[in-house]
């Protein structure tokens, strides 16, 4: 390889010899820049599909998953208005605050709607169905929705689908809030929670007090005018525990 020279006189380095003095260069700064790595998104778990702990995504049954942040956000007071414009759910409300509200799923009846708190069915054994408007969502984790039939590990409550409220194990640790809402119609919320162990157990516990006046307007068919309904009066209260026994190394009751 001869090197040339240009018309001043001066010699210049081969090309080759530049590009590789670059390439060197290079490699020595490497070590310097710190390598990033993407830390892989972690997969979201489920229990209600198969009765057993899987990622949603290996789910053999389509499954909508209720955060606690999403619950949070939405302000929804009760489990019917958190899940109110889930996929394929429709909970209809039979009337006023205090009314009815029983779940669909894919066009099914409410009785073949399966609800469960912590895997503990709470369907109405006279009628097959479930209010949820009657649940808090103070002390709630998450709700898993599963869409389509899974009789086959439910039986025939669950012939639309399943819905499973899942709610916070207590962490021991002191923990009280309390929260107050006004709304229209005179509405008025309080809700509070308190957590705490004693021992070997640990517990939260949850109450939640509704009164409304109701008195919105409608159109009365007998005089063509609008009117405020009266003697519509709500007053509802919500309360739920629990709590959790440490019985020893990998045992505990709840």
């Amino acid at each position: 390889m001869h090197a040339s020279t240009d018309r001043s006189g001066c010699r210049r380095k081969p090309r080759a010899a530049q590009w590789l003095g670059l390439m060197l260069a290079g490699a020595a700064l490497l070590p310097l820049c710190p390598a990033v790595a993407e830390e892989a998104p972690e997969e979201e778990i489920v229990v209600t599909a198969t009765r057993r702990r899987q990622p949603k995504q290996t789910a053999s049954a389509p499954v909508t998953v209720i955060t606690r942040a999403e619950i949070a956000a939405s302000g929804a007071p009760t489990v019917a208005e958190a899940l109110r414009g889930a996929l394929g759910l429709d909970i209809p409300r039979q009337g006023p605050l205090g009314a009815a509200s029983t779940p669909s799923l894919r066009g099914s009846s409410a009785g073949q709607v399966l609800v469960m708190v912590d895997g503990r069915r709470l369907n109405n054994p006279q009628n097959g169905e479930a209010d949820l408007s009657d649940i808090a969502v103070e002390n709630i984790e998450r709700i898993e929705v599963v869409r389509g039939g899974v009789s086959a590990l439910y039986g025939s409550d669950a012939v639309g689908g399943v819905i499973n409220i899942i709610t916070r194990s207590p962490s021991g640790a002191s923990d009280v809030r309390l929260s107050q809402s006004y709304g229209s119609f005179n509405t008025r919320m309080l809700t509070g929670l308190y957590g705490g162990s004693t021992g070997r157990l640990r517990y939260n516990v949850t109450a939640q007090h509704t009164a409304s006046t109701n008195d919105f307007e409608y159109l009365d068919p007998g005089t063509g005018a609008y009117a405020k309904r009266r003697n519509a009066n709500y007053t509802g209260w919500d309360a739920g525990a629990k709590l959790i026994a440490d019985l020893g190394t990998r045992r505990r009751l709840t």
